[in-house]
């Protein structure tokens, strides 16, 4: 299974997942988002999350807002 997590590690929401995958023994790559420089309006990240909600959560082929 691939998870990927984008994520703002101070978020508490992203706190709180990162949390259960961990303790669930989920692997998981995490991409980290830096709010204050604008991460989460760059195209790239648009393109997979056009609702701009910051946590996001992406086991293929499905994705989680």
């Amino acid at each position: 299974m691939a998870f990927t997590l984008y994520n703002a590690p101070q978020s508490t929401c992203s706190q709180r997942v990162r949390f259960v995958l961990n303790a669930k023994g989920l692997a998981f790559e995490e991409r980290k988002l830096d709010l204050l420089a604008g991460d989460q309006l760059a195209p790239e990240y648009l393109a997979l999350n056009p609702s701009q909600k910051y946590l996001k959560f992406q086991h293929q082929p499905m994705c989680v807002n």
